[in-house]
């Protein structure tokens, strides 16, 4: 797995889907470079897509839920030595479908965390943007 090393940042997107109780859902990378890391639902946005078409696909193609309803609420820049991401990050008011592992050789493991209890590592952009959240800024 390759970071994007374009001359423009990548775009990437990433989905909180909160429960009742108040957790967020984390999913465990099983592939690539950040493998073990544990990270909210999201990736890439495809050419013509939109941020929220992305954040919906995305989500769908790795937990098996369709997010509803959802708000924007942080954008993060994500540098490397090599890279630079734009992230921006939804909250799932709602969402449809059952839970499960679609990509199971991509990611996997999806549990529920308190904010004040996640696992570790946590991937760079669920990272900032969890953070974020948790501060109520936006960027």
């Amino acid at each position: 797995m390759s970071l994007y090393t374009g001359s423009t940042p990548g775009v990437n997107v990433s989905v909180i889907m909160r429960n009742h109780a108040g957790q967020i859902l984390l999913g465990q990378r099983r592939s690539g470079r950040f493998a073990g890391a544990w990270g909210l639902p999201g990736g890439k946005v495809d050419r013509g897509e939109t941020l929220l078409q992305a954040a919906i696909r995305e989500t769908r193609e790795e937990t098996g839920c369709t997010p509803l309803e959802l708000r924007l609420v942080a954008v993060s820049d994500i540098l490397t030595n090599s890279a630079h991401f734009v992230n921006i990050c939804f909250l799932a008011g709602s969402w449809e479908g059952a839970l499960s592992e679609p990509e199971p050789q991509e990611i996997g493991s999806w549990s529920w965390y308190h904010l004040d209890q996640l696992p570790q590592p946590l991937y760079h952009n669920s990272a900032q943007s969890l953070e974020k959240f948790r501060q109520g800024r936006l960027y």
